[in-house]
């Protein structure tokens, strides 16, 4: 039975199975962690289960989701209505509540509208799985279930019932021993004499997961012994300092939202990185504030979770006035100097840069990845480059791709331009990861260059409104102009095969899907980033 089976019987045919009057679902990542903490209130509900990073908010303005918890502040704004989905995994639910949809069958199963409705009608995107049981039935549903009758809990009862992750402003200060249930793939039950709780994280990554020492230390206090997923095994030596068969690898990039691009990144590099360097910041590069975009809870990155280190940059540069001169304003020439003058070019180079701060532990001849997270390597180029200890510097050629994983760029000055760099973390020390890149990038830095090495996947699975929205805030501020913003039409280009920025020599054409990282190509539910011949 895969997921959507699944909901479908959970919404439909599970009181078929349930003869009490109350069903507790438990999946097998969960479990019951104290049954003293049970309360008769639980009771007074006809579904209950953890509050979750996910959240329905209505504002006088319209309606859309929010990841990572961050509907916690929308909370607090006058007009705003939040409906947090409350996960399935581990909940209480009433058999009236399971009967639900069978005897109103005027509530229909509904799949919200996509979070972007102009451009290709094939290429829709929503940033929820709208037909998961549980964000249907405490989320999409919830108001049409209210009224005919049925209690949700209050967000305060279901943080008691059950917990998944922690969240900064929901579960700050909150006691973990008051539990009564729990539910998460990053902890298992491995064992039940004695009580064990096998962690999917490392000891020495604790600290990155928000709560996470608070959630196992309230198993502790209950009782149970904590197994931790093994710390990464150490670089053998040869004489001389090298490795002798293999070093760590820490793939290091900035991210702003592109969830299909990095689970395609994580799933095409899981066997040759030992960590994920993933870095956002919370402003724009034109210095406006932006919601975090990463979300943790995202099940396509939960067989990654101990090794993803997610670094949050809120220190991001302000402009300087005084410093900005016509002369560069167009910003043409700025993104090549070290030190940017722009803006929007300072605090992109200043967030990349950020990488140093999820490497703090590498050895010196660890290999370090510089990219975006668009600009996807092989795992054999990986590997190779982790095992050739005769260079220090790799410079990658990547094909590249806009708005569909097989829409290459066949013709022009960026056919195979040099995209993500890599770099013995001692390199790191008398450089900065940005000027390092740019330096290899330009020739000044040697390099082993390696051609046909991975992917550039640029404007991925957006709308025509999407790809506006990112040139008006992205470095590339030259291309910001009433004129471009103006005939930005992706079925035109892709029929054309135009430059989206009139670039002379750009051309541009549909090639095999074969081309695309295999997992990606794979996917059944990304096949909108496959443009059909």
């Amino acid at each position: 039975m895969n997921y959507h089976e699944y909901s479908w019987f959970m919404m439909f045919a599970l009181w078929r199975v349930i003869d009490t009057e109350f069903a507790l679902v438990v999946q097998e990542d969960g479990w019951v962690v104290n049954a003293a903490n049970w309360r008769e209130d639980f009771l007074d509900c006809d579904y209950i289960g953890a509050p979750i990073h996910l959240a329905h908010i209505v504002t006088p303005e319209g309606s859309y989701w929010k990841n990572s918890f961050e509907w916690t502040h929308e909370s607090k704004e006058p007009g705003h209505s939040v409906t947090p989905v409350q996960n399935g995994g581990f909940s209480l639910r009433s058999q009236r509540f399971m009967r639900a949809l069978v005897e109103h069958r005027h509530i229909r199963v509904e799949i919200p509208p996509p979070d972007a409705v102009d451009g290709d009608p094939l290429r829709m995107r929503w940033h929820n799985n709208a037909l998961l049981e549980d964000v249907q039935l405490s989320g999409v549903l919830r108001p049409a279930l209210e009224k005919i009758g049925m209690r949700f809990a209050s967000i305060d009862t279901a943080r008691s019932f059950s917990i998944e992750h922690a969240g900064p402003s929901l579960h700050h200060g909150y006691d973990a021993m008051q539990l009564f249930g729990h539910h998460a793939r990053v902890r298992r039950l491995t064992s039940v004499a004695p009580l064990t709780v096998g962690c999917g994280i490392p000891l020495s990554q604790l600290d990155n997961w928000y709560g996470e020492r608070d959630i196992l230390m309230m198993f502790e206090r209950n009782g149970y012994r904590i197994e931790f997923a093994a710390e990464p095994s150490p670089v053998l030596r040869a004489p001389g300092g090298l490795p002798l068969h293999t070093r760590k690898v820490f793939d290091c990039f900035t991210y702003n939202g592109e969830d299909d691009i990095l689970a395609a990144r994580l799933n095409e590099l899981s066997a040759v990185v030992d960590f994920f360097v993933i870095v956002e910041a919370d402003c724009t590069f034109n210095g406006e504030p932006k919601s975090l975009t990463f979300d943790a809870g995202d099940v396509r990155f939960a067989p990654f979770a101990a090794r993803l280190r997610y670094i949050v940059v809120h220190d991001m540069p302000e402009d300087e006035a005084t410093a900005v001169s016509a002369a560069v304003q167009s910003s043409q020439k700025d993104w090549l100097l070290d030190k940017p003058q722009t803006g929007h070019w300072v605090r992109e180079k200043f967030q990349r840069n950020q990488v140093m701060r999820g490497i703090a532990d590498a050895d010196p001849n660890d290999l370090v990845m510089i990219s975006d997270v668009d600009e996807i390597p092989r795992a054999d180029v990986v590997c190779m480059m982790r095992d050739d200890v005769a260079h220090d510097v790799f410079g990658l050629s990547l094909a590249f791709y806009y708005f569909y994983a097989n829409y290459r760029n066949v013709e022009g000055p960026e056919v195979a331009s040099i995209w993500t760099v890599a770099a013995t973390r001692v390199r790191l020390d008398t450089t900065t990861p940005d000027r390092l890149r740019m330096e290899v990038r330009n020739g000044v830095q040697p390099a082993m260059l390696i051609g046909d090495a991975g992917w550039h996947l640029s404007y991925m699975g957006m709308s025509d409104e999407d790809v506006r929205r990112k040139i008006s805030t992205f470095a590339h501020q030259e291309y910001n102009t009433p004129d471009i913003l103006a005939t930005v039409d992706i079925g035109a280009l892709t029929a054309s095969g135009l430059d989206l920025y009139g670039r002379p020599g750009y051309v541009w054409k549909v090639v095999s899907p074969a081309e695309a990282p295999r997992w990606m190509a794979d996917q059944p539910g990304l096949q909108h980033l496959f443009l059909a011949p």
